[in-house]
């Protein structure tokens, strides 16, 4: 099974309960069929790419 979580959260060294999930997530290989993106990154300026997340979702 594969997972994507999506963060959005304009800054996740601020959020308690986010913070700690995708430092979680990220610390070692027993979460390997996860993904996590973070929108806020992936598009600093908000011009979202559609179709790339469409196809990420796939």
């Amino acid at each position: 099974m594969n997972i994507m979580v999506i963060a959005a959260h304009p800054d996740l060294n601020l959020s308690k309960a986010s913070k700690v999930l995708i430092q979680e997530l990220h610390k070692s290989n027993k979460h390997a069929n996860i993904l996590v993106r973070d929108l806020y990154l992936e598009y600093p300026t908000w011009q979202i790419d559609v179709e790339k997340e469409q196809r990420m979702l796939l």
